[in-house]
């Protein structure tokens, strides 16, 4: 199912989901990492404008939208993936996806 979460600052976050769409609003506490893996549906992941991390983002059959950074198309075969710094790139996020799109919002 759907899964939708707010939290305040995360040192460490782990999210994993078969069927379903997933929603992130938090903020990444210094040298914290949020990952996130989804078989079948989207992930949205909101983050404050001045997060600092290193961010991978990848999929296989799915979309990717990101403020920062260049989506790269597989030159053979499907899959896409991005790799971008916000800030100075001081914790660690990183979001795969099967067949779900994945997005990336500042606010």
């Amino acid at each position: 199912g759907d899964a939708d979460l707010a939290a305040g600052r995360l040192d460490r976050l782990a999210l994993s989901s078969v069927s379903g769409d997933s929603r992130l609003k938090a903020a990444l506490a210094p040298g914290g990492s949020i990952t996130g893996e989804t078989v079948s549906g989207g992930f949205t992941l909101v983050l404050p404008r001045d997060t600092s991390a290193r961010l991978r983002v990848e999929t296989f059959s799915g979309g990717i939208s990101s403020p920062v950074g260049t989506v790269v198309t597989e030159q053979y075969g499907p899959g896409k993936h991005l790799e971008a710094r916000l800030g100075a790139g001081g914790s660690e996020i990183r979001l795969e996806s099967f067949s779900g799109d994945v997005r990336v919002e500042l606010e």
